[in-house]
């Protein structure tokens, strides 16, 4: 009677042993669904006309109109073959303050940027999907940019600049887009107010390729 009721057992736990495996093994079996959808927008080559705000100097605050020409080389790559812009300046009035209320003559060069040019490598790794109040749908995109280039000065100086920054874009359709592009660099001049250049920057782009995608 023991020896039976010990194959009885044994008999149980096995069936449920089997039992157990079989349900991890179908359920680690089933596929996983993942929706990866291709990229509709594939810019190839961008002209972008665009608006930047230079805030970072205290004694003067620019706003540029430039020009930029992108080759895109691949999905993630590409080159931003030229980013030139010519600026003027807006007094903040801080000099005079300082003549006025505290007979402080700055020292040092104020002058400002009047123009400046870069060309930069650009890396995207995030292009996104966005629901608008929940009615439309937005297409865009993440980059990255280091840039480096010249500045030239009211005072006739010019300078390297070496910087970075990064891009969010929207796509508006497969020839618009809209970039919205911050970056910082620092000038190698000397005796200025300011050793960095601060660019806020928004752009309107039109698309020369047909969007086709990348292979």
């Amino acid at each position: 009677m023991k020896s039976i009721l010990n194959l009885f057992i044994i008999g149980v736990l096995l069936f449920l042993t089997q039992k157990s495996y079989s349900v991890r093994d179908e359920f680690f079996d089933k596929p996983k669904v993942v929706a990866v959808e291709p990229k509709i927008y594939n810019p190839k080559y961008d002209l972008t006309g665009q608006f930047s705000i230079l805030p970072l100097d205290a004694f003067y605050k620019g706003y540029a109109l430039g020009v930029s020409y992108t080759h895109s080389q691949s999905s993630s790559w590409a080159w931003e073959v030229v980013n030139f812009n010519l600026n003027s300046k807006s007094d903040t009035g801080l000099k005079q303050d300082l003549i006025s209320n505290f007979s402080v003559r700055p020292q040092g060069i104020l002058d400002h940027i009047s123009l400046y040019g870069v060309t930069s490598a650009i890396y995207t790794p995030i292009y996104s999907k966005n629901l608008l109040f929940n009615e439309k749908i937005l297409y865009g995109s993440f980059s990255f940019a280091l840039s480096g280039g010249l500045a030239s000065f009211s005072g006739g100086d010019m300078a390297p600049l070496i910087g970075g920054g990064f891009i969010l874009r929207s796509f508006h359709s497969k020839t618009y887009s809209s970039k919205f592009d911050f970056r910082i660099y620092k000038h190698m001049a000397s005796g200025k107010s300011s050793d960095l250049v601060m660019t806020l920057t928004y752009g309107l782009s039109y698309e020369f390729g047909e969007h086709a995608p990348w292979k």
